[in-house]
């Protein structure tokens, strides 16, 4: 397959930059991989445009999870709901105790 990207070189957007594709496989089953379209949109984006996509699925993950939260757990208050949230984004790498 062929993808457009960034050509180091010139910095032009509209080269086309070879890339193998791997098969992703979960236990027999495939994982959804990305289409042809939707790669060749984000390979034409700047690094900057990509961060800023990253930053807003970020956003929107914590959002929905913090909404989950206190649907789940209407007792607890604001700083409970932050804690439990920034523990489990950081992959329960802090405390999850309340100090």
């Amino acid at each position: 397959m062929r993808y457009r990207g960034w050509d180091r070189r010139d910095g032009a957007a509209d080269c086309y930059q070879e890339v193998g594709i791997t098969e992703a496989t979960w236990e027999g089953g495939q994982i959804e991989g990305i289409d042809e379209a939707r790669a060749e949109v984000l390979w034409c984006k700047t690094p900057v445009e990509r961060l800023k996509i990253v930053l807003g699925l970020w956003r929107s993950a914590r959002k929905l999870l913090l909404g989950q939260l206190a649907l789940l757990h209407p007792e607890w208050d604001a700083r409970q709901l932050e804690r439990e949230v920034a523990w489990r984004f950081s992959q329960r790498a802090i405390s999850k105790g309340l100090s």
